[in-house]
């Protein structure tokens, strides 16, 4: 529409605005129409989206559920003697994998030992959010430690641990892998062989072998070592040894707080020996979920994962020693399938000779380093390097000289990170008897 002559440009401006009109096929229409779509059908996803996700994850708590029907059983606390020691790699897996199990037994009069055997300095998400400054020197490393380990006498307190019941061997996280499985550090050893022998404990929890954690598993293969060995200078039976699991995947199922669920077993290592659960009262998960939030450093990134093991129970798993284990059979550890493990199996050659076969993922790959770390009563700590095997090509494998008892620690490292440790403990020759018979010996 042209400009009247004569009219001013306001006028002018509201003539043609008027002569215009409004046009259902003006692109100011089209827009707000596909906007009013959008907005539309992004709601209608949210109100599907939320509850089938609900949905989904009560499903995998019932498929769960049904999966390890027969394989857990009820551990009564009165079946434990005393005295007890918990191990922990970092300051709040006591709390995570026994917090309810401590408060119970402090209720009942028999509070346990807890060690903690790292200071968990190498959480560096957590340390560039809980610190100022990017740039992680050895100053803020010390502070955050410090931070950690206050958290965990804060946590213990709330259980009503008392403070003579809690030690630390103040061995830095960032380290402890590097120097038990490469260096062979006899410092990590004499320290926990000299707790034993003060504390003289019946009953042991210890982290499980096939966690995904590399500390997790490296202090299990060192928990296991200095009780072989303190078990054969002093002739003491060997205690009861309980596993606790923190790290596997996505376990718990399903994450976050579920105080009405219970805490199931993974499926992949239910073969693993015999799982137990601690039932826990509602005073129990009231207190352990207290104990959890005194860990300000973690509740941002760890938090959903500490408040998924206020449960029903608390679980535990009395090992099976045989010569086979699962590490992780179904879902991948990492993206590098040729340094993810998933089973191990050892066999016996003849009395003294073993053949150790691990199975990988994907295809052994020359960038990554298989390595066995081998302890024995006799030799020590030892390290082997382990070849790909001629007749499959996801798979690696050793000829060992050992007696037994032994734990066989397995290994793979790319660079300087270590991507996956699983130990693989031999307790007694008894156990092959039937196999060393079949060989004539």
């Amino acid at each position: 529409m042209r400009y009247l002559p004569g009219l001013p440009v306001k006028a002018k401006k509201k003539r043609q605005r008027q002569g215009r009109g409004f046009s259902l096929l003006s692109k100011r229409y089209l827009r707000r129409r596909a906007l009013t779509r959008r907005i539309l059908w992004l709601s209608v996803a949210g109100i599907i989206f939320v509850p089938t996700v609900h949905f989904a994850r009560q499903m995998a708590y019932q498929k769960a559920w049904r999966s390890c029907a027969g394989h857990l059983q009820l551990l009564q606390v009165e079946e434990l003697p005393d005295p007890i020691l918990i191990v922990s790699p970092h300051p709040d897996d006591e709390t995570g994998g026994c917090g309810g199990l401590i408060h119970t037994l402090v209720q009942r009069g028999r509070p346990p030992f807890v060690v903690c055997v790292t200071d968990g300095d190498a959480f560096d998400w957590a340390m560039w959010l809980r610190l100022d400054g990017v740039w992680l020197d050895p100053s803020r490393r010390s502070r955050f430690a410090s931070q950690r380990l206050a958290e965990l006498q804060r946590a213990m307190e709330t259980l009503g641990l008392p403070t003579d019941h809690l030690s630390f061997l103040g061995f830095h996280e960032r380290e402890i892998v590097r120097r038990w499985l490469l260096e062979g550090d006899r410092t990590l050893f004499n320290s926990m062989i000299s707790l034993l022998r003060h504390l003289r404990p019946r009953t042991i929890l210890v982290p499980a072998r096939f966690d995904d954690h590399p500390v997790h598993s490296t202090v299990a293969a060192l928990t296991w070592s200095a009780l072989f060995s303190r078990s054969s200078s002093s002739d003491a039976p060997l205690p009861i040894v309980f596993e606790y699991l923190i790290h596997y995947g996505n376990f718990p199922v399903p994450q976050g707080l579920q105080k009405n669920l219970w805490l199931l077993p993974p499926k992949g290592v239910l073969d693993a020996g015999q799982w137990q659960a601690v039932f826990l009262s509602p005073s129990d998960q009231d207190s352990k979920q207290r104990a959890l939030l005194r860990y300000d450093s973690q509740l941002l990134l760890s938090g959903r994962l500490l408040q998924s093991f206020v449960r029903r129970n608390e679980l535990f798993l009395k090992p099976v020693l045989s010569g086979y284990l699962k590490d992780r059979v179904g879902e991948p550890r990492s993206f590098l399938p040729s340094s993810d493990i998933v089973s191990i199996a050892v066999e016996p050659l003849s009395f003294k000779r073993w053949h150790v076969s691990v199975r990988l993922r994907g295809r052994v790959s020359q960038s990554v380093q298989y390595g066995l770390h081998i302890f024995t009563l006799t030799t020590g700590p030892v390290l082997q390097d382990l070849t790909s095997s001629p007749a499959r090509h996801n798979e690696v494998e050793a000829v060992l000289t050992a007696t037994p008892p032994m734990v066989l620690t397995v290994f793979t490292k790319r660079g300087k990170h270590f991507h996956d440790i699983v130990p693989f403990v031999v307790a007694d020759a008894n156990r092959w008897t039937e196999r060393r018979e079949a060989f004539g010996q």
